[in-house]
């Protein structure tokens, strides 16, 4: 007996926490691709509507996505309107766009909005109070991270979260889509002392152990180490070698200088020279050779066919007859190495060479810490470039001299 075709029934309309959203997800006949379709807010009798209309379209089109007629923007909303997840969303699109935040804070602001919008992102920001932003700062303690899910965030990280938050509050009151007192309201949240509900205080960064530091050479491509190497011989942080280029540093002097095009303080005005010792600059001159004068010096393209090479010298390069893997992303090589790659690829090394795994600020650590030792407080501070907003102009000189003489002896 032939068994009978079931119904397909319509795919199911649900809340998207992020955005408090109303969002189905539909699937391309002929491709198989899904995709989400955003109807508006959840519980509102519009976004049901506009539903029915996406899937009606959808099943008259043959189930194909790309017939689907997209939806209008939807207005921008007025002040008390919004809603916590359309205002962090806002405020996100902002920031990106002027590109004012460094990468580090940037990803520890979509950290925060990602848990803000999970707990109240349906919520008016009129119904958002002091209240509420406690609630958020309370699964801000109880959040935990690392591998094992068992890293809590320190009292500075998750203070420095919440301020995100009021940071939000008051942008969105500055462009008018929140009255004056949304603002007000939240600054009323003091941050956490210490020992508050117990929050545990962040570890200083220690520097990385130097024979720990040597036993990774032989296990990450010459592309990484020249990138330990000059980040280890002058004291700059990790963000500032990935993006060296030749452009970026004079070398007519018996110390280089390197202006690095983006760095931490850049949105407060200061400058950034970093000064290059003989060793550093050793890292680097072979990576000069046959390279464009805008190119990036440490290329992740060229860590891979050392790769490649190595296998096919050991033996273990794929057959000529041997069909490729099919890819699981759409993953690339860039041009340069991110923080994140960076790091990553000093990890894996760290667990080849069987040493306890460091980080790249440690290097930092590593040489500020020779410097204070050798020339003293006010040298590594030029070295680390870390300067007080009010003393930057009347010390800016003194500084990189001070941060060449540590690069002349130490770097």
């Amino acid at each position: 007996m032939a068994s009978r075709k079931q119904p397909v029934n319509d795919p199911k309309p649900r809340l998207h926490k992020g955005t408090g959203q109303l969002v189905v997800t539909l699937r391309d006949s002929n491709t198989g691709r899904r995709k989400d379709f955003y109807c508006g807010l959840y519980g509102k009798a519009e976004s049901m509507v506009r539903y029915a209309e996406v899937v009606q379209a959808w099943k008259d089109r043959g189930r194909v996505l790309d017939a689907i007629p997209t939806a209008p923007a939807p207005p921008a909303d007025s002040p008390g309107q919004g809603t916590v997840a359309s205002i962090a969303l806002a405020y996100l699109n902002d920031l990106l766009a002027q590109g004012r935040m460094h990468e580090k804070h940037l990803s520890g602001l979509k950290r925060a909005l990602g848990i803000l919008r999970s707990i109240h992102g349906a919520t008016p920001i009129t119904d958002f109070g002091p209240k509420a932003l406690k609630e958020v700062r309370k699964a801000m303690i109880d959040y935990r991270t690392g591998k094992k899910k068992d890293r809590p965030w320190c009292r500075k990280t998750i203070n420095e979260r919440v301020r995100h938050l009021v940071n939000m509050a008051e942008w969105a009151v500055s462009e008018e889509r929140a009255p004056a007192h949304w603002a007000h309201a939240l600054q009323s949240v003091k941050p956490l002392k210490r020992g508050e509900f117990s929050v545990p205080e962040g570890e200083p960064v220690k520097p990385a152990v130097i024979e720990h530091v040597e036993a990774i050479r032989e296990h990450v491509s010459s592309v990484v180490w020249a990138m330990v190497q000059v980040q280890r011989y002058s004291g700059m942080r990790a963000g500032e070698v990935c993006i060296m280029r030749l452009t970026d540093i004079d070398i007519t002097g018996d110390i280089w200088l390197y202006r690095p095009t983006a760095h931490k303080n850049q949105h407060r005005g200061h400058d950034r020279v970093v000064a290059l010792g003989k060793k550093a600059q050793d890292a680097i001159r072979p990576l000069l050779t046959d390279r464009a004068i805008h190119a990036y010096l440490f290329d992740p393209r060229e860590s891979f066919r050392q790769r490649a090479e190595a296998n096919a010298t050991e033996g273990k390069s794929r057959r000529a007859n041997q069909k490729r893997s099919p890819t699981k992303t759409d993953r690339t090589l860039n041009d340069h190495y991110t923080t994140a790659t960076y790091y990553r690829a000093i990890q894996r090394g760290c667990k080849l060479a069987n040493v306890q795994p460091w980080g790249t600020h440690r290097l930092r650590h590593l040489f500020a810490t020779e410097a204070r030792k050798e020339l003293g407080p006010e040298h590594a501070q030029a070295v680390l470039g870390d300067k007080s907003i009010k003393m930057v102009e009347r010390y800016a000189e003194i500084s990189t001299q001070r941060a060449i003489e540590a690069a002349r002896k130490i770097g």
